[in-house]
């Protein structure tokens, strides 16, 4: 069947989505569909159309003609919208997250099915979004959620939605067998936009705790965003000095290198759906301390894969890292927990599997083999 994904960003953006996006696309291909992605243009892919890992990539520059509102642009982005549709003719369409591109989609008026997969909770959304938001879930057809927080909150806000919402998990492809962490190791490593969700104030505001109690641990940050700066001074202002390393934005072939190099991957977010570095630390083997928010504790089991700690209290997130580094192999156990796990809950294979199954409940009967 032909298939259009839609996203608000694609690679070669890095971001949980976009990464997932990467892996599933071309996996719904292998199985012989036919995929194509409408998204977004962006500072590194300003193409109208591009071809990744044998998928047609597709871009419209809608968010910024409705950022500048300038009627023109929206116009032209709107028109480039119905073109896509029409040159694609789906049989089906799938929007991972709500956003620009899906509004413009329905503003199409498309007679295929659309599937709307949520990536994070409804409440996350700034209020001023919220009623856009849901007049979008409103006109989709049916709706995924990546975890069952995510669907339960979108009910609960919106209970007209029970009768067409299902959970289907995000999932990883097979990885090598990874090596155990070093027992002489103490590093953390957090992985993420350095945005406000993902909680590295609070991660940095606990750190010096941290060293207090273990002296060599060190702190590396993976990721770029909009509070990098404020990250840094407030690094400056706790007197972190070298412990804490900003590395910046990682190609994603990097990333699994990167965990494999912790002994401890931290994960204190405010807001969550089901992030995909928790998937790739369990992947890599290696224990979590995180908090407990939506799809987080689907992943991390607390006392099995991990430690849970409560959001915005570096007082507990402190004595958690403490508490693996100072213990490797309680750490390490952690991490094989989670590998095993993540091998039999949540593959790639699986999610293909569910999204593929979903498909087929709404394209023509002449599909459906």
């Amino acid at each position: 069947m032909r298939i259009l994904v839609v996203s608000n960003q694609y690679a070669p953006v890095v971001g949980g989505i976009e990464v997932l996006l990467r892996q599933l696309c071309p996996a719904l291909a292998a199985r012989g569909h036919d995929v194509s992605v409408l998204t977004s243009t962006h500072t590194l892919a300003r193409d109208e159309v591009s071809e990744i890992d044998g998928i047609t990539v597709h871009r419209v520059n809608l968010v910024r003609a409705l950022t500048t509102r300038d009627p023109a642009t929206l116009a032209r982005a709107k028109r480039a919208t119905v073109r896509i549709v029409d040159e694609v003719a789906p049989d089906v369409i799938h929007a991972h997250d709500l956003g620009a591109n899906l509004w413009a989609v329905f503003e199409s008026q498309p007679a295929t099915p659309v599937i709307t997969t949520m990536h994070i909770g409804l409440a996350s959304f700034p209020v001023d979004q919220k009623g856009s938001m849901a007049r979008l879930l409103r006109r989709t057809t049916w709706l995924t959620g990546v975890s069952q927080a995510v669907v339960d909150q979108a009910v609960d806000l919106m209970p007209e939605l029970a009768d067409r919402f299902s959970v289907i998990i995000n999932g990883l492809p097979p990885t090598p067998e990874p090596a155990p962490p070093d027992p002489k190791g103490r590093r953390i490593v957090a992985v993420g936009r350095l945005v406000d969700q993902k909680g590295f104030d609070v991660l940095l505001h606990a750190f010096p705790s941290v060293l207090e109690r273990e002296p060599g641990a060190e702190l590396l940050l993976v990721g770029d965003g909009p509070e990098r700066a404020q990250l840094e001074a407030l690094v400056e202002d706790l007197g972190l000095g070298d412990a804490v390393r900003f590395h910046g934005a990682a190609r994603h072939e990097d990333v699994a290198g990167l965990l494999a190099s912790a002994s401890v991957v931290a994960i204190p977010s405010r807001h969550e759906g089901m992030p995909l570095v928790a998937l790739e630390a369990a992947a890599a083997g290696r224990a979590v301390v995180a908090t407990p928010v939506q799809g987080l504790g689907d992943v991390v089991v607390d006392g099995e894969t991990g430690v849970l700690v409560p959001p915005e209290e570096p007082g507990p997130l402190a004595d958690a890292l403490v508490e693996l580094l100072s213990d490797p192999s309680r750490a390490a156990a952690y991490g094989a927990n989670a590998r095993a796990r993540a091998v039999e809950r949540f593959s790639l294979d699986q999610t293909v599997d569910a999204y593929e199954d979903l498909y087929r409940r709404f394209v023509r009967p002449e599909l459906k083999v």
